[in-house]
């Protein structure tokens, strides 16, 4: 059975809290694309490594809070922020296509202000 759109959702968001690398990579297409406005990550592996592993080398005792989530069909927008002890993210926001019980196509905004040290 295929999972739904709020399902990969929720456990996109479980593996993100848990800093769950292996349930990540579950939750995409192996040839999902992740845009951001500095650039594109294509394929599963390109995500996690180029993505998620940099900012958490970066910034890895941030602390995600999801503000927001609206779901209708394959589309899920989410608004987030962030809080890590060298930079805040106050504003970010994430839309996801989920389709066949994955993440095939996702796009992220996000500002961060580093802190003073």
């Amino acid at each position: 059975m295929t999972r739904s759109t709020k399902e990969v959702f929720e456990s996109h968001k479980e593996a993100i809290e848990k800093n769950n690398n292996e349930q990540l990579a579950a939750d995409y297409a192996e040839d999902a694309i992740l845009l951001t406005v500095d650039g594109s990550f294509v394929g599963k592996e390109a995500i996690l490594d180029g993505f998620f592993r940099a900012m958490n080398s970066q910034y890895p005792d941030a602390k995600i809070t999801f503000e927001k989530v609206a779901i209708e069909g394959d589309v899920c927008l989410l608004q987030w922020s962030a809080e890590a002890s060298n930079a805040t993210v106050p504003h970010g926001v994430a839309v996801f296509i989920i389709q066949d019980g994955l993440i095939q196509r996702q796009g992220e905004w996000f500002k961060i202000v580093p802190k003073e040290s």
